[in-house]
């Protein structure tokens, strides 16, 4: 962990920091005093509110489909 605020997942694929992810990293450097995305001032409302993360999954599914059965992800 880079960013210092990950905590370890029960699966390595779960266990990813901030600053692996390219796009993301993108995002938080528009705050560079930020060591996490999680302290980006819009994290809580894009990724925390449920409605929005609602609307979001209505149009994932909407535009790649409903998930495989027997998929866990």
């Amino acid at each position: 962990c880079k960013c210092g605020f990950c905590v370890v997942m029960s699966t390595s694929r779960e266990c990813i920091c901030c600053h692996e992810i390219q796009k993301v990293t993108e995002v938080r450097q528009e705050f560079p005093e930020k060591r996490c995305i999680i302290e980006h001032p819009g994290f809580g409302s894009i990724c925390l509110d449920p409605f929005v993360l609602r609307v979001a999954y209505y149009g994932y599914r909407h535009h790649y489909g409903e998930k495989p059965e027997g998929s866990h992800e």
